[in-house]
């Protein structure tokens, strides 16, 4: 452990006389703050002389932890980024007669999205398009408007179908809808799934309200 405040060195010493590994963090800083007379080495067997299990720079053990939770993410998120990839997958190709389609009209995805858009009609963009790109932003942010310009053709096809309110409002909504499924998914099992989807609600709630204020706003000063 690393001691944060005075508080936390009765802890420390506590492990050390329990014969835990305790590892010593320095801050390379510590060459200056004795004008030169103590070297690294001399620094590290000093540190092991007090029971320390060894001793690192700070720069390597935050690298050491990034890497360590990194592998702990992959671990544990992976599972759920796949599974949720083969069912957005899934939905975008199949018809809901189970028949492959190369026609996102026609998709599962898209009857979905046509059942969920009235719930925008209030922001501006209440049609299927812009509600299915909507979904695959829960896999990426980035999906959305590569989503919207195929479902739309082009950019002006895009950009033809949404009024100025309508297109300020799809933007505050994409910046504060749910997070992507990989930051659910690590916030899920950090601090468990109940908290992760009433995140998912509370956010995409919060979103909903800031697009109808923003698009009516905007309407109310005349665009």
């Amino acid at each position: 452990g690393a001691i944060v405040d005075k508080g936390q060195i009765f802890q420390v010493i506590q492990s050390i006389l329990k014969g835990d590994q305790v590892i010593a963090i320095v801050a390379p800083a510590f060459i200056g703050q004795f004008s030169g007379m103590v070297s690294p080495g001399k620094l590290v067997t000093a540190m092991k002389m007090l029971v320390f299990d060894s001793v690192i720079e700070v720069a390597i053990g935050a690298d050491m932890c990034t890497i360590e939770e990194a592998k702990d993410f992959l671990e544990r998120a992976f599972t759920v980024i796949f599974v949720a990839n083969i069912i957005i997958w899934f939905l975008q190709n199949f018809t809901l007669s189970l028949h492959m389609t190369a026609n996102p009209e026609n998709s599962m995805l898209a009857a979905i999205a046509g059942l969920l858009a009235p719930l925008f009609i209030l922001p501006g963009f209440g049609n299927w398009k812009v509600t299915t790109a909507l979904i695959t932003g829960f896999m990426a942010k980035e999906s959305v408007v590569s989503t919207l310009t195929i479902l739309y053709g082009s950019s002006a096809g895009l950009s033809g179908s949404l009024t100025v309110s309508s297109a300020m409002a799809l933007l505050v909504f994409c910046l504060l809808y749910t997070p992507c499924i990989a930051a659910i998914s690590a916030i899920r099992s950090e601090l468990g799934g109940k908290i992760a989807a009433g995140l998912v609600v509370w956010q995409c709630l919060i979103a909903w309200v800031c697009a109808v204020i923003v698009r009516f706003g905007l309407l109310a000063l005349g665009f």
